[in-house]
């Protein structure tokens, strides 16, 4: 529907940014901040812990399952959560 209607309101052969609503052309309030405002720098080995902490309860707490989801053996998953 945006696109339909930036054709309706374009002139020319090329729709410019100035035919698309300006909640395409702007980012919302604050998107700027949130996106790059809020970080944390934190260890690789334990950004990756809880990733894999959060596979094993998107698994239904199923390891082997998480393991395979994340394409490593089940004693790799297990050293991961450990360290």
């Amino acid at each position: 529907m945006i696109i339909a209607s930036a054709v309706i309101r374009e002139t020319t052969s090329v729709i410019s940014a100035a035919a698309l609503p300006a909640c395409v052309r702007e980012p919302p309030a604050g998107a700027e901040e949130r996106a790059v405002g809020h970080f944390e720098p934190r260890r690789l080995i334990d950004m990756e812990r809880e990733y894999v902490a959060r596979m094993i309860q998107h698994c239904g707490g199923d390891r082997e399952k998480a393991a395979a989801e994340l394409g490593i053996p089940l004693a790799q998953l297990a050293r991961m959560l450990d360290s």
